[in-house]
């Protein structure tokens, strides 16, 4: 995956839906599970970071401990060492169904991203085909527009 695609912490956070503090603080809690990398002096995230950091800010919402995240997390991961906690049962599937939908989120908005593109492209061709309509119909008035039928 080449830089271009990987995030800075703040870009992260917008997509997150959270604000820079807090992705901070989530960042220094939960490091160990997220990856990172130095490209040009900038620490940057994989774009995959933007789910699990909306995953980590609703379960410390739900109240749930560090250690209890982590365990999660992992879990998720496939890294769990003793097997799921039937506690945290509830919770994987919550992560795992917004993990599932934040992907899904991304798919659409990359296709977004790319219809735009193409529309970009487009435009000059466009105003074009829109300059060359004006004068064409310029060029020839409709008799009828100047002239109403009845009147003449």
């Amino acid at each position: 995956m080449g830089k271009d695609n990987w995030l800075t912490l703040a870009e992260v956070a917008y997509l997150a839906n959270l604000n820079m503090a807090t992705a901070q603080d989530l960042l220094k809690r939960f490091g160990d599970l997220i990856t990172s990398r130095e490209f040009d002096d900038a620490v940057k995230f994989p774009p995959e970071t933007t789910g699990i950091m909306i995953a980590l800010a609703v379960l410390c919402r739900e109240g749930l401990g560090t250690e209890k995240v982590v365990e999660l997390i992992r879990e998720i991961n496939g890294d769990g060492e003793a097997g799921p906690d039937p506690l945290l049962a509830p919770y994987l599937k919550l992560i795992q169904a917004l993990l599932f939908m934040v992907d899904a989120q991304n798919l659409a908005l990359r296709q977004l991203v790319q219809a735009v593109e193409k529309i970009t492209l487009m435009l000059p061709e466009m105003a074009a085909l829109m300059e060359n309509l004006g004068e064409k119909t310029l060029e020839k008035p409709i008799p009828w527009l100047t002239v109403p039928p009845w009147a003449g």
